[in-house]
């Protein structure tokens, strides 16, 4: 839950941040230091570091190194790396000498003359210096200021500079708070003045490096502050000694420039430096006649990359060649524009090809017809086409549709009236009206039968022989269905609505003075039944009937009445039960007797 709430918190003042009005420029001026130093430089730290939330670099266009920041500029190198300048500015206006915190942008703990440790050995407290690590203890050029730590669920919130990444060049760029994993990155804890730790003696032990056993330091076995001071042997003052006698073991190699990459030996800390294996790993972008490209070449030792720019090529790259005219056709580069053209591919015999109706000869190269046009004949209907040589089917142009009278149908010549596919019509009934070839209409008498057709929407009579209707009409509907009849269309007798459904009904009912009976007018009686009474209005809930006891407003009489009949009736029940009880058991005494 802490974690959460936390996190909701940071993200809000980040937003708030870069959307309140005037905090939208990114200036020296706009994240002065506002704090009041209070003498506890643990606190000083870490409350000036979070005056500067959201400082940029500018410059962030700047192509092939990092932008300006005011904390490189304090440092001495403007455009530098930053992280461990921002520590620096933030500790000199903490008031934080240089034998605290040395005035360095490097970011290995020797650097700041402090003793790394992890999390499993002691927590880190707000005000320690962050080293970011990768695997085995090998530090990852990075630093930054402990915040907040959160040991359940193994989190340290930092305020780092030069964090996040600018686009384009890939570098970092922002002041902000970062997660990071507790337990994955080490922590140097300086010797602040005021704090936790003011007037508090220390009370120092030695200690050995495990990595450098000739490496020693003093930890306070109370407070647990670790430091150099005090003349103890350190990697920087026994550096030729511990190299010369060192069995290197050197971690992985990491780019230190555009033409070489370093790696650095565990123990002593000693550097070698390899010039970089280049090796072609992809290509951004082809190079064409109009742009230069770009590829990616990659380092095979240390994994580094960088992009190269593929010069512009002399060869056009053609799309399809297009028509122009009878003549020409042309082709443009894909890339530039530039066209070329040439004159159309005939072949050596510049055949025609035909169809009916035109010819044309076609380009071999950008397959388009050539001299086309519609053939030329002449007027006997048999001679060929004067441009092509074309010669028509039978030496007639015949129509596509048909022409016919009563009795046949044909294909006509459009030129000279010449017939073709001449044939009787088809019709496949004595009644059918239509020709199943050309369509032609005939006028036909059916024979409708006498008795008329019906459905649900109409009736109609048929003609005997082909089927065919003589026109639908509607129902012409006869009195509603009653119970007795079905609702008849007064026309066909078709049935549109059936009979109702009988509903039997026994009134007036007959009655006495325990039952009521009736009969209905279809014959069927109803059995009787006994009253069902109202004790409220002394009625029969089915036929009205009124209780032998009269009954007033509230009808207690009625109830005592009823009430006493039940009574009377339950004790003359149980007496004759008694009785008939006695008869059988002295009966069966008696059998026993004479038994």
């Amino acid at each position: 839950m802490t974690k959460k709430l936390f996190a909701l918190i940071l993200a809000v003042a980040t937003v708030a941040m870069f959307l309140l009005p005037g905090t939208a420029a990114v200036s020296a001026e706009d994240y002065a230091n506002t704090h009041t130093n209070t003498g506890n430089q643990r606190q000083d730290i870490v409350e000036i570091a979070l005056t500067q939330l959201g400082y940029t670099e500018s410059d962030t266009d700047r192509s092939g190194s990092n932008g300006y920041t005011k904390y490189g500029d304090f440092y001495g190198h403007p455009y530098a790396d930053w992280c461990g300048c921002f520590i620096n500015w933030c500790a000199r206006q903490a008031g934080i000498s240089t034998s605290v915190l040395p005035k360095t942008g490097l970011t290995r703990p020797s650097n700041w003359g402090l003793t790394a440790f992890r999390s499993s050995e002691r927590l880190p407290q707000p005000g320690d210096i962050f080293f970011k690590c990768w695997t085995n203890g090998n530090y990852a050029g990075h630093v930054g200021i402990v915040y907040k730590v959160d040991a359940a669920n193994d989190i340290c919130y930092t305020i780092e500079g030069n964090t996040g990444s600018r686009p384009g060049d890939g570098c970092a760029y922002i002041v902000k708070v970062v997660e990071r994993t507790l337990s994955q990155h080490a922590y140097g804890s300086p010797n602040y003045t005021g704090g936790e730790y003011a007037g508090h003696t220390h009370t120092y032990s030695d200690h050995f490096e495990d990595a450098h056993p000739h490496k020693t330091y003093k930890q306070c076995d109370s407070c647990g502050y670790t430091t150099y001071d005090g003349g103890q042997k350190t990697l920087d003052n026994c550096k030729s000694c511990i190299q010369a006698n060192c069995s290197h073991s050197y971690s992985s190699w990491e780019f230190s420039g555009n033409s070489q990459h370093e790696r650095t030996c565990t123990n002593c800390d000693k550097t070698e430096t390899g010039d970089h294996s280049w090796q072609d790993s992809k290509v951004i972008k082809e190079a064409n006649c109009k742009e230069s490209g770009s590829k990616v070449q990659k380092c095979a030792i240390c994994n580094a990359e960088r992009t190269l720019t593929l010069d512009k090529t002399a060869d056009h790259t053609y799309g399809d060649w297009e028509y122009v005219n009878d003549e020409i056709h042309k082709r443009a580069c894909t890339f530039c524009g530039y066209a070329e053209t040439a004159e159309h591919d005939l072949g050596e015999e510049a055949a025609w090809t035909t169809d009916d109706s035109a010819h044309w000869q076609e380009c071999s190269v950008c397959a388009q017809k050539i001299s086309q046009g519609e053939h030329k004949f002449g007027a006997d209907c048999v001679s060929p086409c004067e441009v092509c040589q074309f010669v028509r089917e039978n030496g007639h142009t015949y129509a596509q549709t048909w022409s016919y009278n009563a009795s046949e149908h044909w294909y006509e010549c459009e030129v000279c009236d010449e017939k073709s596919n001449a044939a009787q019509h088809v019709y496949s009934a004595d009644c059918d009206e239509d020709c199943d070839e050309c369509g032609y209409v005939r006028e036909v008498k059916h024979s409708y039968g006498a008795d008329m057709v019906s459905d649900a929407q109409g009736h109609w009579y048929e003609c005997d022989v082909c089927g065919k209707h003589n026109g639908s009409s509607g129902h012409t509907p006869g009195p509603m269905a009653t119970e007795e009849a079905a609702q008849n269309c007064t026309v066909c007798g078709y049935e549109i609505a059936a009979k109702l459904e009988h509903v039997h009904k026994y009134e007036p009912f007959q009655t006495n003075t325990m039952t009521h009976w009736g009969k209905c007018s279809c014959g069927l009686e109803l059995a009787p039944e006994a009253h069902i009474w109202d004790m409220t209005t002394g009625k029969c809930t089915t036929c009205g009937k009124m209780s032998i006891v009269e009954a007033d407003n509230t009808n207690w009489d009625f109830v005592w009445v009823v009430a006493g009949i039940t009574v009377v009736g339950a004790i003359i029940l149980s007496a004759g039960l008694m009785v008939a009880s006695r008869r059988k058991r002295r009966e069966l005494e008696a059998d026993a007797y004479w038994a």
